[in-house]
């Protein structure tokens, strides 16, 4: 288990250049959570465009130094508002 965080870790932080490699451990581990958590409500936990586009609202937030699983799920919450009016529109 150990293995697959540090992958995703290095996986987010080479997409997200310098501001995503300063988040901690437990940013990164509340960011993953809030994601999962989130897109349980599509099919198969969603395809990678809707999560992708969550991802991107929560690391945006999470650089700004909101970290916090309110926050992150504030966030989240409204990125998913997001989708379902442009699949509605």
């Amino acid at each position: 288990m150990k293995n697959k965080r540090k992958e995703r870790e290095l996986a987010l932080s080479a997409r997200g250049g310098s501001a995503m490699a300063k988040l901690d451990e437990r940013a990164i581990a509340n960011m993953d959570f809030v994601l999962e958590e989130t897109c349980r409500v599509f099919p198969h936990g969603g395809d990678h465009e809707r999560r992708r586009f969550i991802a991107r609202k929560l690391k945006l937030i999470a650089s700004k130094g909101n970290v916090t699983l309110g926050e992150l799920r504030t966030v989240a919450h409204i990125a998913l508002k997001e989708l379902t009016k442009q699949k509605s529109a």
